[in-house]
């Protein structure tokens, strides 16, 4: 019952779609790979230069102006998916390296709101979602989860900041708004996605170069063939 399970991607079953600064895709059951971060964790430069590339490509595939609703996701959606998936992969990737590179009052590294977040990820683990891997960096948190029938990644995660900003202002440690408001996201296509991602997960602190006790790691028990 405690173990983690994993759906992977279904190309046939119903998908929805909605667009923030991020792309947000969504299915029943799925198992999602998840980033949150502090909202100081990105310089302004760096992210006014990724709004601006963001914009000036979707413009190039036809996405100008304000479309909104089923017009931008069908416009979105008829852009070649060879393409449209390379920026999605670029625009992450830039977005992994930058967090990795430590900027800003990275209070996660913090042990009060390190045992906060520990608690949270797990506390409706087998009631809400089911918990996977994850690691707690100074300035972000990545996460392998799924979201059980009747709730959403977004209420999910909105609960987990939402009590570990009361934790940190209880402690002294917040100063303004905690958390960036927008999560990136993206469903675990299939198993060996999945096992990139737990090795990148496992892998992250290292990479990142963090001494010990600055991080905090988990690695899941998964379902027998995961």
């Amino acid at each position: 019952m405690n173990r983690m399970p994993f759906q992977p991607f279904n190309s046939r079953a119903p998908i929805t779609f909605y667009r923030r600064n991020l792309p947000h895709w969504r299915q029943e059951g799925c198992t999602y790979f998840v980033t949150f971060r502090l909202a100081d964790s990105i310089p302004h430069q760096i992210r006014l230069a990724w709004e601006a590339e963001r914009k000036t490509w979707l413009a190039a595939h036809g996405l100008i102006g304000d479309l909104g609703g089923e017009k931008y996701t069908e416009h979105y959606w008829a852009i070649n998916e060879r393409v449209r998936r390379a920026f999605e992969r670029r625009q992450a990737h830039q977005l992994l390296l930058e967090l990795d590179r430590g900027h800003g009052s990275c209070l996660l590294e913090q042990s009060a709101l390190q045992e906060a977040l520990k608690s949270a990820l797990s506390h409706f683990h087998g009631a809400r979602y089911w918990s996977g891997d994850w690691v707690i960096m100074p300035n972000h948190v990545h996460w392998l989860v799924a979201p059980l029938s009747g709730y959403t990644l977004e209420g999910i995660l909105q609960a987990i900041k939402g009590f570990v900003s009361v934790q940190a202002s209880a402690s002294g440690l917040k100063a303004g708004r905690l958390w960036q408001a927008e999560s990136y996201d993206r469903i675990v296509r299939n198993r060996d996605e999945l096992m990139r991602t737990r090795t990148y997960i496992a892998q992250n602190p290292a990479k990142a170069g963090l001494a010990a006790g600055r991080f905090a790691v988990y690695q899941a028990e998964w379902e027998e063939g995961v």
